[in-house]
């Protein structure tokens, strides 16, 4: 019997008073019946192997089967014998019966009077009885995830909290490394009367990482069980974008576009999420109103898709996971980052501040819900107050809407003001509401911030859900991590918490400790600790924004020198040598110990290292700019004589992709200004995507643009920022620690000019006094293009000068334009390739003959690769070959003639790319570079017969070596980049040898 369809015959539309008073719904959302824990002091019952049986007959729910085997496996680990589970009592035993309802029964026990998720466990006689509400079709196994109603499984619940109470049972993540089964000879019980259930309806977190890899810890990690074992919820009231999830872009994309949202650039905003998950946006004055109360009424009719030709994302026919048949709620929310529609009739609401712009959507969901009542929909509507539609609206919420607030959450527990203020705003919807309402919260990591840091932060959680405790019926804690480890602390205490909020989760932290690591339960708490101590540093600093809350991360050198600064990591590393010290003879703490360091500790040292590397290679990353003498006319066509005599640098594709157009920059300066000159490449001019926009329109970055990074001091938390796109719109800001300030005015003169069919210039004429004075050094700096385009596929839509940085604007990775040249003298003629041309073998600046120059060349033919480069337009390309008849290599050589001294000290550096390179063989294969200094010696990096293979980003490499007292006596000297019996490809660029003095 499913014991929810029973509810909606007997309790039909009849609602908890103190959740919706106003309202019906058809389950219960918060608990009717006290929680009752009643233990005697006395011992009735003795367990110990060979006197007791679990008993789960046939006619026992799916839930109860797999209670009794979780309490037979927990049982056998405790007394280290086999207990088998039996279909039928034998009467000579003690009796663990779980979900035995006739026995229920006949203890006026009824399945209707207890709460969703509510299980009783009582003593009777030589029999133990756990009894929940359960659902009898639905196996706990196999339908934990997803939306709506997803099954009952309480009998389940009262058998964890059966093993966790009597036992000392604790699952604090799975595996055996992670449960914690005490050995006993026996367990005494006392005489048992609990009713226990959660005081919250709705227990979700996200137990999964954003890896594309798998990222568990072992194979013994299994999520299902995790899920359960956490107690998590067992319904879930859809309430997720779900406008995006009806295919209306599939549906009137080309009928009815005037339903879509306008956006900036005058275009309707109807793509696919297989395109851009946020491209679907509609006009919130469209008639598209009309078709949603309409797919609601089909949908609470419980009517197929077909009926009314819903198409779920990927554009096939269905309902999706938001609209669960058999839930009586249908979402409504628009999607992400809900864009305001840039129509007329929009713009007249949107335009007149916040709170008119989040009334005018709650008009919006009213009218749908005034249409769904009148077309006789039974049911209710689902959306979230989210963004720009948070703010509480002044009119009134039609009582068929169903409201979940978005919140920050549990971070926002470290900031007061934050935190305070979210309260008030909950109390308010409450309210508003006349009733409690649900959240949705956000301790998570998206999108790649602040990778391999752990965001273990268990404190937060517990006290924020303490906190509202009074004003929700539940919450979904959005806990997105790179690392599953991160969250395993997390998911146990908010599955405790959200259960029962008066927990004491001090006590569950000293208990975690002790339970999984004993002697070293003091430094290894002290790490936990610490972990949350230094995330509350970084996610201190947040920002609202349309798509919700966003945490602005502090830089990553203020990441690796203040907070986890060299000091930090060399103390945490202390406390795990310690710990593991502690525990060196008791196996299973061993273990745990290790793998906490290695899951937990393991990738916050490996990104250390990684940065380590990175900033010394973006510390070489320059460009020098002499001072200019010559006139400069601001007209964007690039033609004075001063911008002919500039040396330009080149844009390339960002995160790795092919530079498919060229993109040059070259600056100029005076005591006075700044003066950079632009020119992108373009042969699709007619197709570029853009439009003459206001000054300051925040929007430009959609457009094909160029962006200019400033930071002229030096500070890596600020920089300025100038966007220029094809039209000469033009838009200034500054950003302090990731805040935008557009109302900083950089006074700049703006010119573009454009050549049909090739390409357009930008041209900036930036006054040196707007900003902060630059160093004499010169400045920190990047360049930025985007290439927008409408109708033509492109691979590469964005171009980058730095080749370290993750995104635009990442000014931890900034390069340097110095005002002074580099005062060693590079020994390697033409470092990166710039204005070469390939002949043959030989690689060669045109106008000059062999004899005037040394040369790149090859043994083959050489490759100059002009879509994979970092400097100069162009780099040196070393292609593999065949694996099944392999050559001997692929070589870029130059001479050294008589440079090299005797007895002196070199530094040698290249950037390298490495794609899918595979030795064919176990000797002298794969790729390196060899420096013969012409007198029988040579020094290969890396050294022989090591060599490099894989995939890997552009990468610095640097290596030092000493000459002997007689270079270039028996041969020339030469450099020699190989890629030897070996398949892939590698690229090299901005090749440099000094001698160290």
């Amino acid at each position: 019997m499913n014991f929810l369809k029973s509810l909606f015959l007997t309790v039909c539309l009849t609602v908890s008073v103190s959740a919706f008073p106003a309202q019906e719904l058809p389950f219960k959302t918060t608990p009717e019946k006290p929680r009752k824990i009643d233990v005697g002091k006395q011992a009735k019952l003795v367990l110990k192997p060979g006197n007791f049986e679990i008993v789960a007959g046939e006619n026992v729910s799916p839930a109860a089967k797999s209670a009794a085997e979780e309490i037979a496996d927990a049982l056998s680990k405790v007394f280290q014998t086999k207990i088998q589970v039996v279909s039928q009592a034998s009467g000579k035993k003690t009796e663990i019966r779980p979900g035995d309802w006739t026995l229920a029964n006949s203890l006026g026990i009824k399945a209707e009077e207890l709460d969703r998720d509510g299980f009783v466990i009582r003593t009777v006689g030589n029999k133990i009885l756990i009894v929940g509400r359960d659902d009898f079709k639905q196996d706990p196994r196999k339908s934990t995830k997803g939306f709506g109603d997803k099954g009952e499984w309480a009998t389940l619940f009262g058998a964890y909290d059966f093993l966790e109470r009597f036992a000392g049972v604790r699952y604090y993540f799975p595996g055996d490394l992670g449960t914690v089964i005490p050995q006993k000879k026996e367990i005494s019980l006392s005489e048992i009367n609990i009713y226990d259930r959660p005081d919250f309806l709705e227990r979700r977190f996200n137990d999964y990482d954003h890896n594309k890899k798998p990222s568990r810890p072992y194979p013994g990690w299994n999520t299902r069980l995790n899920w359960l074992r956490n107690r998590a919820e067992t319904i879930y009231i859809p309430n997720c974008h779900g406008i995006a999830y009806l295919g209306y872009n599939f549906r009137f994309g080309k009928s009815h576009p005037e339903y879509f949202a306008l956006n900036s650039s005058n275009k309707r905003m109807l793509l696919p999420a297989s395109k851009d998950p946020f491209g679907e946006q509609i006009c919130f004055s469209s008639k598209i109103r009309d078709e949603i109360a309409a797919d609601a009424v089909s949908f609470l009719k419980n009517e197929p898709a077909s009926v009314r030709g819903v198409l779920n994302i990927n554009g096939k026919p269905g309902w999706n996971h938001i609209h669960k048949p058999g839930m009586p709620c249908f979402n409504i929310m628009p999607n992400d980052c809900a864009y305001l529609c840039r129509c007329a009739e929009c713009q007249k609401h949107f335009s007149k501040g916040p709170q008119e712009v989040s009334n005018y959507i709650w008009d919006f969901f009213n009218d749908i819900a005034r249409k769904v009542k009148a077309q006789g929909g039974k049911g209710f509507l689902t959306t979230m107050a989210y963004a720009d539609y948070r703010p509480i609206p002044t009119q009134k919420i039609e009582d068929n809407i169903l409201v979940m607030l978005a919140i920050r959450g549990p971070w926002n527990e470290y900031i007061p003001s934050l935190r305070d203020h979210d309260v008030e705003l909950l109390k308010k919807w409450n309210q508003k509401l006349g009733s409690k309402t649900w959240l949705w919260t956000y301790p998570g990591k998206y999108f790649g911030h602040m990778p391999g840091i752990p965001h273990t932060t268990p404190r937060s959680i517990g006290s924020f859900i303490k906190r509202v405790h009074p004003y929700i019926f539940g919450l979904y804690i959005e806990n997105e991590s790179d690392f599953v480890m991160f969250n395993y602390l997390n998911y146990y205490v908010f599955g405790k918490v959200a259960w029962n909020p008066e927990t004491d989760v001090d006590a569950l932290l000293n208990e975690h400790a002790r339970d999984l690591f004993g002697p070293a339960a003091v430094p290894m708490k002290e790490f936990f600790d610490s972990v949350e101590r230094n995330w509350a540093k970084l996610a201190s600093n947040v920002v609202e924004t349309s798509a919700g809350p966003k945490t602005i991360y502090p830089s990553e050198l203020i990441l690796w020198t203040e907070i986890y600064s060299p000091e930090e990591l060399k103390r945490l590393n202390g406390l795990f040598d310690q710990a593991e010290k502690l525990v060196e003879k008791n196996k299973l703490c061993l273990a745990r110990i290790k793998l906490i360091r290695q899951q937990m500790l393991g990738p916050v040292l490996a990104e250390a290292k990684k940065f380590a590397e990175i900033n010394s290679a973006v510390n070489s990353w320059n460009f020098y700019i002499p001072e200019g003498h010559l006139p400069v006319r601001v007209d964007g066509s690039l033609s004075d004589e001063a911008w002919k005599k500039a040396k330009p640098f080149y844009l390339f594709g960002l995160n790795g992709t092919p530079a498919e157009v060229k993109t040059s920059v070259k600056i100029l300066y005076d005591k006075d200004y700044f003066y950079f000159g632009i020119e992108c490449e373009e042969p699709h001019t007619g197709k570029m995507a853009v439009v003459s926009r206001k000054r300051d329109a925040k929007d430009i970055w959609k457009d094909s643009d160029v962006e200019i990074f400033l930071s002229p001091d030096g500070d890596r938390e600020h920089y300025y920022q100038l966007q220029v796109n094809a039209k000469g719109s033009f838009c200034d800001l500054e950003v302090t620690k990731g805040a935008a300030n557009f109302a900083w005015n950089s006074k700049a003169t703006v010119k573009t000019a454009m050549l049909s069919g090739k390409k357009w210039t930008a041209e900036i004429a930036l006054p040196r006094s707007s900003m902060r004075t630059a160093s004499p050094k010169g400045f920190l700096a990047d360049f930025a293009r985007h290439r927008a385009l409408d109708g033509i596929k492109i691979r590469t839509p964005y171009y980058c000068w730095n080749p370290f940085a993750k995104k635009f604007g990442d000014v931890t990775r900034f390069g340097m334009i110095k005002f002074s040249e580099d005062s060693r003298k590079n020994l390697i003629d033409n470092p990166d390739f710039d204005g070469l041309i390939a002949a043959d073998r030989w690689l060669r600046r045109p106008g000059y003959s062999s004899k005037q120059e040394r040369r790149w060349w090859s043994p083959k033919k050489f490759n100059r690769d002009v879509q994979y480069f970092l400097t100069g337009g162009g780099s040196a390309r070393l292609d593999g070959t065949n694996e099944e008849a392999p050559q001997p290599s692929s070589s870029a050589i130059q001479y050294l003639d008589k440079l090299l001294k005797p007895d002196t000290e070199y530094e040698f550096s290249f950037f390298a790319r490495m794609d899918k390179v595979k030795m064919l063989s176990p000797k002298n294969s794969g790729f390196y570079v060899r420096i013969d200094t012409g007198d029988r010696k040579s020094v290969s990096f890396p050294s022989y017969p090591v060599q490099l293979s894989g995939t890997c980003p552009w990468t610095r490499f640097s290596f030092r070596f000493r000459t002997g007292p007689n270079p270039a006596s028996v041969s020339k000297a030469y450099v020699a980049f190989s890629l030897r019996k070996s398949t892939g490809s590698v690229w090299i660029d901005r090749v440099e040898m000094y001698e160290v003095k």
